[in-house]
């Protein structure tokens, strides 16, 4: 079904930008040596309705091109056409015909009108006007275009056509209605007719709709009929206006509101309650559960820290899931705020990965078909803190201060993404006020730093962020949930390292969770993060498990669990 959705969207996407690129062949002017050229269709279809004409429908469908040159207040013009007509009677064929002409004219720039006898019509009346073409036409309300007088619509404001129902264009409306005596080939008919003709800012023509309503007699017959016809020029060398408006509406908001609706759709699937037959089992998959350890039917090194994990991804806007059997929680999930990484435990975590389409995720467990593992991490277990000496230099690191919030992010940002994300800030301001936050600073005078700083020249580090006199050299936090406690978030700015900053960092934290009353201390190291290792070796740390991070693909930026 996933896979249905995904190929209908492709093709409305891909169907909308088709007719985009037609809607926009109708508005880009083409190149040309005349001084007016055009390429139209003529599309004319009568449908019988009662009489002799129950039943009975034609069609004629004409391509024309016009190619104009001036010649003072002359204009000269060439016409060439082609046409098909077709007659059918109760859907079957009746008639057809088909030809071509080609028309030799001048007709005036001053007034629009006809010079001479020869036109582009099949009969000649004198004082006619082209149809093709409106001179000052910003200045003229009433003009003649062919053997009516037709009247502006609206003095100053735009109107919009659609060019071949595909192309919203904006141009000058002239409408002529009446009523006219018909007695020839079709009948002896009374008709009711409009004509809407619409030009460009400079005169030149966009299009015509015109409609009929014929009734009269036919071979004896009370008969009735609809006359509609379409004019649309469709390629042209003078410039045409287009309704962006109504153009983004028609191709833009269909993607937008479908795509709405997926997303709308793919939440509500993720977050709604279901019922999963996996094995001869009745599994139970849900959203925002109240974890309790007692319900947690599952091994974990981070067990007792879970209640404080699924806190803090509730307090930064991510999503918490679970799978559970027999009332009994068998797996969680933990899901960043853009639903793309996760934090997986328990069993069940392929259906996990399924259910919330995470890109990418942390586990423990060593066994991920399907997936890459991107990096791998020691987990370290640092036990009996309360008998334990966490001395720092309260010189190099203080409790992250509000101003140092900026700094601290683009360390981060700098480090992880290249950018700075909106997410990174949250997460760092809810860090000072519900978390263990450190940063190490220095004053950039110190001549040890001012050292470090002018070697950066000679280097490819980007220089360290600072806070009026102080240079922020790292940064590090932490999480206590009752006497447990969880270092992460480790961050020293390359110029910085091998110096102890570090180190300090983790002695700070350390000694702010002992105070706290936590009695052991679980953080995780790269397995090729030697230098990290070291920060931890005299605190009597045990590697007690691992965690692993997999997924489809290598990501563009670093991914770290927060």
């Amino acid at each position: 079904m996933v896979k249905k959705r995904v190929i209908l969207f492709g093709m409305i996407i891909i169907t909308s930008f088709i007719l985009q690129i037609i809607a926009l062949s109708c508005f880009i002017p083409v190149k040309s040596d005349h001084d007016i050229e055009f390429d139209y269709v003529y599309k004319w279809k009568l449908n019988g309705k009662t009489g002799d004409y129950y039943d009975y429908d034609e069609k004629m469908t004409t391509t024309g091109h016009y190619v104009v040159d001036f010649d003072g207040d002359v204009a000269n013009v060439i016409a060439e056409f082609s046409w098909k007509w077709k007659a059918t009677y109760q859907g079957s064929y009746y008639d057809s015909a088909e030809g071509a002409d080609e028309y030799i004219f001048q007709f005036s720039l001053i007034d629009g009108k006809y010079i001479g006898y020869q036109t582009d019509q099949d009969e000649y009346h004198p004082d006619m006007g082209v149809w093709f073409y409106i001179p000052n036409i910003e200045t003229t309300n009433s003009h003649k275009i062919l053997t009516g007088t037709y009247q502006k619509s609206q003095v100053k404001s735009l109107e919009t056509i659609w060019i071949r129902s595909l192309s919203p264009q904006l141009g000058y409306k002239f409408t002529d209605t009446g009523n006219f005596h018909r007695n020839d080939e079709y009948g002896n008919m009374d008709a009711t007719y409009r004509s809407d003709y619409y030009f460009t800012k400079e005169g030149y023509l966009l299009g015509e709709i015109y409609s009929e309503s014929d009734k009269g007699y036919s071979n004896g017959y009370y008969s009735t009929y609809d006359v509609n016809s379409k004019v649309f020029v469709y390629s042209s060398n003078y410039g045409r206006s287009l309704n962006y408006f109504y153009f983004l509406l028609c191709y833009w908001l269909p993607i937008i509101v479908v795509y709405g609706y997926a997303i709308a759709l793919k939440n509500y699937n993720i977050r709604r309650r279901k019922h999963i037959n996996y094995r001869e089992k009745t599994l139970i998959f849900q959203p925002n559960i109240d974890f309790k350890i007692e319900n947690a039917d599952f091994s974990s090194i981070y067990k007792s820290l879970i209640p404080a994990f699924v806190w803090r991804t509730y307090r930064q806007e991510g999503k918490v899931y679970s799978i559970t059997d027999d009332n009994k929680l068998k797996g969680l999930a933990l899901i960043d705020a853009k639903g793309k990484v996760g934090t997986l435990f328990g069993k069940y975590q392929s259906l996990m990965i399924k259910q919330t389409k995470i890109d990418y995720f942390f586990t423990e467990n060593t066994q991920q078909h399907r997936y890459h593992c991107i990096d791998n991490y020691d987990i370290l277990r640092i036990p009996n803190l309360s008998a334990q000496n966490f001395d720092y230099n309260a010189f190099l690191v203080n409790p992250l201060a509000e101003k140092y919030v900026p700094a601290v992010v683009d360390l981060i940002s700098n480090e992880d993404f290249g950018k700075v994300l909106p997410e990174v800030w949250k997460w760092v301001h809810q860090a000072i006020s519900n978390e263990i936050a450190y940063v190490a600073i220095a004053n950039i005078k110190e001549p040890w730093v001012k050292e470090i700083l002018d070697a950066l020249e000679t280097k490819k580090f980007p220089p360290p962020e600072a806070v009026e006199e102080d240079v922020i050299m790292g940064v590090g936090f932490a999480v206590i949930y009752q006497d447990i406690g969880w270092l992460y978030g480790l961050y020293v700015h390359p110029a910085f390292r091998n110096l102890g900053i570090g180190r300090n960092l983790a002695l700070a934290r350390l000694s702010a969770l002992k105070e706290l009353g936590a009695k052991e201390v679980l953080t995780e190291i790269g397995q090729w993060n030697g230098p990290a290792k070291k920060i931890y070796e005299n605190f009597n740390t045990k590697t007690v498990g691992k965690i692993y991070l997999y997924g489809k693909k290598k990501p563009t930026v670093r991914i770290r669990r927060r």
